[in-house]
């Protein structure tokens, strides 16, 4: 059963290192740059999910509510716990305090690669269609990487407590923390492993470091670009008939340049809804799949569901 909350928005003290979302929580920012990462400062590396990114909140009797941390195209925060009434169990362990977790979808298999574009469809899915297709494919998982409140002074601080919530709700089936690699050693086999299994990438932080002046870095193995739908292009059949769906999707990054279209990773339902209800995807913020562009226009684009942060320049 899915609840809903009256949960507070929590403002933190602003400063360069943390990031503010729509919904007015704060989280870590990241970046690409490994120039501080040396051998001499210690480190703590996990996986880079390919999911979508909330605000697990609970008020203060411990009911949870599931948010994102991006508005929609029209301003509104989204809140996304009836589509997984699994993981909105009532924890009043927990009560009053915020995490930054990861919704994934990988199947039945908890361990299987994540599908960024499957786990979009079934968070933009209407509850009940979402659940039903969830029985059939498996279910969204969470994997809770971050705690957002109460502040902590080093995330060694905060390990204890996102540990406690996974032990809390009781199935790590469903709900988990990443595996750590401790070290500079252990990052570099972290580095080579999930780009041996094909995954996304790995962020790796000082857990000693005040977590005020802690960025994380990210190393990712696939070109993904967050880019701004511009227009949808109408769907044709063989004889060049226009169909009741969208055929490809024209973007552009964060100079406002067109950079190229996608028209290929949509089933036919997204098609279908796409061409539905136009204005509520003109604007949007979706990520894409690609190989490296030339020049300024993408090479193969491959839709990959709702963007995951800011929009890049491509």
């Amino acid at each position: 059963m899915s609840h809903s909350s009256g949960t507070s928005m929590i403002f933190l003290p602003y400063n360069k290192y943390l990031e503010k979302s729509a919904t007015m929580y704060y989280r870590a920012k990241y970046n690409d740059s490994f120039k501080k990462v040396t051998e001499d400062t210690p480190r703590l590396t996990s996986l880079k999910y390919d999911g979508a990114n909330f605000f697990l909140a609970f008020d203060h009797n411990g009911v949870p509510t599931y948010v994102s941390r991006r508005p929609s195209v029209t301003g509104a925060v989204i809140e996304k716990a009836n589509r997984v009434p699994h993981l909105a169990k009532v924890l009043p362990s927990q009560a009053d305090k915020v995490y930054n977790v990861e919704l994934i979808h990988t199947g039945h298999d908890p361990h299987a690669p994540e599908s960024h574009a499957r786990v979009s469809g079934l968070l933009n899915a209407l509850p009940e269609r979402s659940i039903r297709e969830q029985a059939q494919d498996g279910p969204i998982r969470a994997v809770v990487f971050d705690m957002i409140s109460p502040e902590m002074p080093t995330f060694n601080d905060k390990i204890p407590h996102i540990q406690g919530l996974v032990s809390d709700f009781g199935d790590t089936n469903l709900m988990f923390h990443p595996e750590y690699a401790h070290g500079w050693g252990g990052m570099r086999s972290l580095i080579a492993k999930s780009k041996k299994e094909g995954r996304e990438g790995i962020i790796t932080l000082d857990p000693t470091a005040l977590e005020d002046k802690n960025p994380r870095v990210k190393l990712k193995h696939k070109n993904h670009y967050n880019l701004k739908v511009k227009a949808i292009l109408q769907e044709k059949d063989i004889y060049g008939k226009p169909k009741q769906s969208a055929g490809a999707l024209l973007l552009e990054d964060a100079t406002g340049r067109e950079v190229g279209k996608v028209g290929t990773g949509f089933d036919r339902k997204t098609r279908e809804d796409i061409f539905k209800h136009p204005n509520a995807w003109i604007n949007k913020l979706i990520q894409v799949e690609a190989m490296k562009p030339t020049g300024t226009k993408l090479r193969q684009p491959v839709y990959n569901g709702d963007a995951d942060g800011e929009l890049d320049t491509v």
